[in-house]
């Protein structure tokens, strides 16, 4: 379930390039995006159903439909070190 205690959850959804994100998801959760000759759908089983409950949890929570860019900039400004006093 995805709760106030999970930040910095970003998740693509909008085009076919952002599919790696889903397969990403499926594939640690032990399931297959596809049958082996990519003839059909692969992920009705219990795993694949987990996948999908994430997906959906990750929409319920609130996150806020921005776009990559901004994503990535706000990602950046999060992780960048804290400057000191004398730093250049």
């Amino acid at each position: 379930m995805i709760d106030q205690g999970n930040v910095g959850l970003f998740f693509t959804y909008y085009d076919q390039t952002s599919l790696w994100t889903f397969q990403a998801l499926l594939q640690g959760l032990g399931a297959k995006l596809a049958s082996p000759d990519g003839a059909a759908l692969a992920f009705s089983d219990e795993a694949g159903l987990k996948a999908l409950e994430i997906v959906r949890d990750i929409g319920a929570s609130g996150m806020p439909d921005i776009a990559s860019e901004q994503a990535y900039q706000l990602f950046t400004a999060a992780h960048r070190p804290a400057r000191r006093p004398g730093d250049v």
